[in-house]
């Protein structure tokens, strides 16, 4: 009888294990999951939650906010112009992403080691710097400059570059593209 007990409570134990287990693992995003914006709509856009805690504060309060991690990504396709112009990935940016992707008291999201650079693309006459994994800069090389994409992306937080900036800038990482 006890064996039977032990052996029940054992077997329990591991499917509650794999049950829990299976519901932490996140679902890779289809292209469904992606909503159409511009990225105009999208660098001031935030997560509910955010948005109302960031309109409760003070005008001073808001200025003095430097770095906004986001809950949500907010997974949105948008179409743009390709420039391909590279640079290394500013710091600040780098920082949201550390920070979304290590989320305090939890394991890493993510690797953020991929994240170093990001490119130039163009909507509506303005420029906008992306976040492009290195794993993703080869495929960009079929493109050439001027030529219209549509980009898979996530916002995963805002910054302000500087203290004397009006605005917060985005931090908008590209998961994929495809060419219309």
């Amino acid at each position: 009888m006890r064996t039977r007990v032990s052996l029940f409570l054992l077997l329990f134990s591991i499917t509650a294990t794999v049950v829990v287990h299976g519901q932490n693992e996140p679902k890779p995003r289809t292209e469904k999951d992606y909503i159409p914006r511009t990225l105009s709509a999208l660098s001031d856009l935030y997560p509910p939650m955010i948005a109302k805690a960031l309109n409760e504060r003070s005008e001073e309060d808001k200025r003095q906010t430097a770095i906004v991690v986001h809950n949500e990504l907010l997974p949105s396709r948008v179409k743009v112009v390709y420039d391909g112009t590279l640079r290394p990935i500013d710091e600040h940016k780098k920082a949201v992403i550390v920070g979304w992707a290590n989320p305090r008291d939890q394991a890493p999201k993510i690797d953020t080691t991929p994240y170093q650079t990001e490119m130039l693309f163009t909507e509506n006459g303005k420029d906008y710097w992306l976040v492009v994994p290195q794993d993703s800069l080869l495929k960009f090389q079929e493109l050439q400059r001027g030529d219209t994409v549509e980009l898979f992306v996530i916002k995963m937080g805002n910054i302000r570059l500087k203290r004397t900036d009006e605005k917060m800038e985005p931090v908008i990482v590209v998961d994929k593209f495809a060419k219309p």
